[in-house]
This record gives C-alpha cells, structure tokens and sequence, in this order.
C-alpha cells in the first residue's frame, strides 16, 4: 500500500463506492423520524394510521385506493416482495386454470391489499427499526438502513406491468381451446341447471 501510494505520487485516492453517510453522534432513534425515513414518500398518508396503531399495534384497516387498485404491484412498489409475488402467483395460476373465477380472487386479493397494505408496511417498519435498534452504528447510518430497507421502488412494478400487459395481449391473439372458452363454458352451465 504505501509503495503503491508512493509510486503514484499526488495522484487523486481511488473513489469509493459506498454511499457516503456521515457518522454523526450515536442518539437513540427516534420513532417517528425512523418511521418517516422507513416509509419514504408520502409519509402524511401513513401517520395517523401509525399514530393510531403505536399503543395497540395490531393490523388495522386503512382502506388505500392506491393499494386496491394496484394490488400486488403496490406491495412490490413497496418493498414487500415476497407477499406481492405470491400475489401475483395467485392471480396468473387462477387465471391459467380457472379462468371464470380470475375476476373473482383478484378483486378479493386486491380488497386484501387495499384493506390491511398501509398497516402491513407500517408492520414490517416497526420490526426494521427494532432490528436496528438491536444494532450498532452512528444515528446517520441506521436510518440509511432504514431508508433502504424500506420507501419504493419503482422499476419493478413498471416491468410488472409491462409483463402482464405483454401476457394479456399474447392471451387476446391465442386461439382458446375449445373446453377452456370461457363464454362456452358459461352457456354450458346455463343449459345444464335445471
């Protein structure tokens, strides 16, 4: 190292590409501050349901018009990856195998989201900041971490989107095989009550 630092003379140090955080004093974190830095954007949106829920933390309806008309692909701009892809697991297996109740189990996951999402982000920012808690570093560096772990991320959903835009158009141009025509189907069960 100091040979290296000798034979390069004044030359600039190699930059580094840790984000840099200033160390700061160790305070205790406070809790609205690291439930601010947790959440991110649109923080107003979310405190009163936290103020709310900090003496009697349990899930809490919220009812979000964001979170019910997105449904999985808010919990995925949110952060909370694995929920969201089971989400959407849910909804392209139903609509792969049963294509008459696709309508049916994306409203109800999506009523799910809309109901209970705020409060689950909320959940998963309370255990995040006890983790941090629990851990070491300057007050700076903890809600970095925090930051991270948490706020949005936006190039996911959109590629989500764009996927399921791309399947739904594929879907129209395929020709349906004639036991799995939904239309069909339904006038088959018609005929077939009595």
């Amino acid at each position: 190292m100091a040979a290296r630092a000798a034979f390069r003379g004044s030359q600039k140090p190699e930059p580094s590409f840790e984000p840099a955080v200033p160390a700061g004093p160790q305070r205790p974190l406070d809790d609205e501050e690291a439930m601010r830095a947790f959440i991110g954007p649109n923080w107003r949106s979310y405190q009163r349901l936290w103020n709310r829920d900090r003496l009697n933390p349990r899930f809490r309806s919220s009812l979000a018009l964001g979170p019910m008309l997105l449904g999985a692909t808010w919990l995925i701009f949110r952060k909370r990856y694995l929920l969201g892809f089971v989400f959407v697991a849910a909804e392209a297996t139903t609509a792969y195998l049963a294509p008459l109740f696709t309508l049916i189990v994306s409203l109800m996951l999506r009523g799910i989201v809309g109901r209970y999402g705020k409060s689950l982000v909320l959940k998963a920012g309370a255990q995040a900041i006890e983790r941090e808690r629990r851990g070491d570093g300057a007050t700076n560096l903890r809600l970095q971490r925090l930051r991270e772990a948490g706020g949005v991320n936006l190039w996911l959903p959109v590629l989500l989107i764009l996927g399921e835009t791309w399947l739904a158009v594929n879907q129209m141009h395929r020709p349906h095989m004639p036991g799995l025509d939904p239309a069909g189907l339904l006038v088959n069960v018609r005929d077939a009550l009595p």
